[in-house]
Parts: C-alpha cells; structure tokens; sequence
C-alpha cells in the first residue's frame, strides 16, 4: 500500500537530507517488513527531478543497489487471447534514479516483444493491466486495421491524430508545432510507406480545423520532422 505525504509530515532525519524548497511530493510504502517513504526532488546538480527512498526502520537513505535489491519482482498475466501475455518489469531511469513499471505485450507466437509502456511506480495511482493490455493489443492490430481503410478515413485518422497531439503540446506549455518531431515521422513511415502522399491533405484539413495559416503550418511541419512534402 502507498500513501502521500506532505513535508510537514516527514520525520526529522529526512528533513535533514531534503530541504523543503527542493521538495516536490513523497509516498510512503506500508510493507511490513522494509517500510519506506520515498521522495520525489529537485537535484539542482542536473536540474532534473530525482527519486530518493529512505529506510524507515534503520531512519537511512537507501543507496541504489539497496534500492533495486527491494525493486518488485517481474510478472506475467495471462490474457484472453493465448497468442499474447503481458509481462511486467521494473527498473531505475538512469542519472534519475526513478522506479518504473514496464508492461510488455509479448507475442508467444513469434517469441518477442510488440509494444510496450512504462510509468514511474510511484505515485499511488496505478494503471489497471488489463487496460494495458488491451490498448497495446489495439495498438498492435491497428496497423492492419489502417490497411483496410481509404485514403479519406486515413487523412481524417491523421488530421485528428495531429490536432490532439498538437493541443496537448500547447496545454502543457510548449509551443504547439512540438508536437512535430523526427519520431512522429518514424511512427508514420511504419504504419504507412505511402503516407507521403496524403500528408499534404491531412495538413491542409489541419490548418483549417485551427484556423491558422497553411504555409506556416507547413514549413513547421516540413523542419520539425524531416518530410518533404
């Protein structure tokens, strides 16, 4: 079990080592035998933000190699369909020193990985894995399922894809043409070799669902992602 803390509730000798302006969020991990809490934090070295977990027990910073010895084992779930099971992992970002969670969808038929997604372990929300699954499984299919459509459902696909992704860019503050980038193209290239040749509509439909000019968006889209279109 996981539960927020607030820095007033810390105990003394975190406080010592986690000064409240570089303190962002905590959580306490109720196992019975190796309590914890860890601390989420701005290390101003890498001004990055940092994951560090204190033993409650022997009131210790936890050293890396301590951290990844107590690091949940992996597990497999079975799933409806036996072609597939989900695998779940768990590791530490480097220079971060944060715990993630992976969920790989494995295809026992070809005996590897197709898709997988990760998140930071903490905090106390967690991701339920059948729905993980079944949106890697979506995202596995979907490209035989594009297969199937005309050029018209694939430029609306894509006309929408770009429009959601861009007004995510511009909620979390970044300019919206962030959105555009040499990954988007790779992504594009391997659901479809032709998508060259629809790009120009979808970027048209794009300008005037955003109502803003053509050209720029254009240009934008033609330096961000390398497609010469």
């Amino acid at each position: 079990m996981i539960k927020d803390v607030k820095y007033d509730e810390l105990p003394y000798f975190i406080k010592i080592e986690v000064c409240e302006s570089d303190f962002l969020t905590a959580y306490q991990c109720q196992n019975e035998s190796n309590p914890s809490i860890v601390i989420w934090t701005i290390d101003r070295a890498i001004n990055k933000q940092t994951e560090i977990e204190f033993d409650l027990t022997t009131q210790q910073k936890l050293c890396i190699e301590e951290r990844k010895s107590r690091a949940p084992k992996p597990s497999t779930m079975k799933l409806e369909d036996p072609r597939f099971e989900l695998r779940t992992s768990y590791y530490f970002e480097e220079e971060t020193n944060t715990l993630h969670r992976q969920h790989t969808l494995f295809d026992l038929q070809e005996m590897q990985g197709t898709g997988s997604v990760s998140e930071p372990l903490y905090p106390t929300f967690e991701s339920d894995p059948k729905e993980t699954a079944n949106s890697l499984l979506k995202k596995h299919n979907f490209p035989i399922q594009y297969t199937q459509w005309n050029n018209e459902q694939r430029v609306n696909y894509w006309t929408e894809r770009l429009y959601r992704m861009r007004r995510q860019a511009g909620e979390s503050g970044a300019h919206e043409d962030c959105a555009f980038d040499k990954n988007l193209a790779q992504e594009m290239e391997s659901i479809d070799l032709d998508i060259k040749n629809i790009l120009p509509d979808c970027i048209m439909k794009l300008s005037k669902l955003e109502q803003i000019d053509h050209a720029d968006l254009l240009a934008a889209f033609r330096s961000r992602t390398g497609l010469m279109i």
